[in-house]
């Protein structure tokens, strides 16, 4: 009863959606600050809790400790890289362009963040950098910046050399580089601090919502907006893009990159591009035309028969029984392995599972993403069609499918999913506000 308390007194604290962790995770955290100030009973320890605001807050240091490194997920700085130099500094050549990592843990991040830029072609000046994170022990270890060989996996040694200093047992990013980053203590759902801010151009905030339950990922992607300005990017990790399209954010296909864009300017963009490509590319556009016939007469036949999935749905009787517990734990194993990049071990357990379970849409959902993380569109949207036939309502899926099938242009398919999507949004709130 007592660890219930805690979780909910770190629910309120900071949003935590226990699940994302496990009720093991939140003990061990539980069982170290209580061998820090020296108590044996978790009762008392919890009545400590509830009136002591600094020890709930040294709680939530020790919930929110993460492993982190130098460049972690190359792509993502990659196209950081491609769209300063393709797009922002030829539109905006003597503008500051302002960039936000949140959470910044212990600083790995946003000083990955100003190397890249620099790499790209910016001087110091033309960048503002802020890094926000929750945890006061986190911004202190920011701002001391010293850092060991394991936080440099996989970085070149020539960008290691150049932008650090060792001493023989830490590494120290290069004082141009450190004061380049802004470190401030501060949460993601603190409204009065957010409203407070002027929006950045590019916000990196990767496998944050994943810890959060709907209504507080709703309401954290509410303050993301907030700090994104109309045009801006928000780099967001791999199964976190289905958050945001269910709360008007778009998908934007920089490859094998998880970024979304507010969903009117997304529009506005992908209409742009098309212009563009039209005046440019008039052989593109008769093969494409070609392609939209043969779609035409494709969706005739999935409206007369529905979409049909890839594993034909199986006669209840026939599929054999798990134990609830035992498929809840391979499906959050697999979501796991995918929020950590390990896409290929999260795809075998995904299939695995599915032999046993062809009728649940959250493994095909899973499937869908993470084939869309490997590059694989095609196969993607067969699975999120798959969602649909399991589930006509599931959100997320009608979402996908409309950003997708837009961006192929296929614009009739787009807007049916969309307005499937928009209906269906409207439903929901109508309800909540009746209640």
């Amino acid at each position: 009863m007592s660890l219930s308390k805690i979780e909910n007194l770190l629910y309120a604290a900071m949003g935590l959606n226990t699940a994302s962790i496990g009720s093991s995770g939140v003990l061990r955290a539980v069982e170290q600050r209580m061998l820090d100030c020296k108590i044996t009973n978790i009762s008392d320890y919890t009545k400590i809790l509830i009136t002591d605001q600094k020890e709930l807050k040294q709680l939530v240091e020790e919930v929110v400790v993460a492993e982190t490194w130098f460049f972690r997920d190359t792509l993502p700085f990659k196209m950081l890289t491609k769209f300063v130099q393709q797009e922002w500094l030829i539109q905006n050549p003597d503008k500051q362009i302002r960039i936000l990592s949140l959470p910044c843990a212990t600083g790995e991040e946003p000083y990955s963040i100003a190397i890249t830029l620099i790499e790209a072609g910016l001087m110091p000046s033309q960048l503002k950098i802020d890094a926000f994170d929750i945890s006061e022990r986190n911004i202190k270890r920011c701002k001391t910046a010293h850092y060991r060989e394991n936080s440099f996996r996989g970085v070149e040694q020539s960008i290691r050399d150049r932008f650090f200093n060792y001493d023989q047992r830490f590494y120290y990013p290069d004082i141009l580089i450190k004061a380049m980053v802004n470190f401030e203590v501060a949460s993601i759902l603190d409204e009065k601090f957010i409203n407070t801010q002027i929006p950045y151009d590019i916000v990196f905030c990767r496998n944050l919502l994943i810890y959060f339950d709907r209504e507080t990922q709703s309401q954290a992607a509410a303050m993301l907006s907030k700090l994104l300005n109309d045009s801006g990017l928000l780099f967001v990790g791999h199964a976190e893009a289905s958050i945001f399209a269910k709360n008007w954010f778009v998908s934007q296909r920089y490859e094998k990159s998880f970024i979304v864009r507010k969903i009117n300017d997304a529009v506005l963009l992908n209409k742009k591009n098309k212009k563009t490509s039209a005046i440019t590319s008039e052989k593109i556009i008769k093969k494409n035309s070609v392609r939209q016939k043969n779609k035409r007469e494709r969706r005739k036949v999935v409206r007369a028969t529905g979409p049909v999935p890839s594993t034909p749905k199986p006669l209840l009787m026939a599929t054999a029984k798990v134990p609830k517990s035992t498929t809840n734990n391979a499906l959050l194993k697999a979501k796991q392995l995918a929020d950590s990049g390990k896409l290929i071990e999260s795809e075998t357990i995904c299939m695995k599972y599915l032999e046993n379970n062809k009728t649940d849409k959250e493994v095909y959902y899973l499937l869908a993403i993470i084939q869309l993380a490997i590059g694989n569109e095609q196969k993607s949207l067969q699975y999120f069609k798959n969602v649909i036939y399991l589930d006509p309502e599931h959100y997320d899926a009608l979402m996908y499918l409309a950003t997708m099938l837009g961006e192929q242009g296929d614009e009739l398919g787009a807007k049916r999913f969309r307005e499937r999507a928009s209906r269906l949004k409207n439903r929901v709130d109508l309800n909540r506000g009746s209640q």
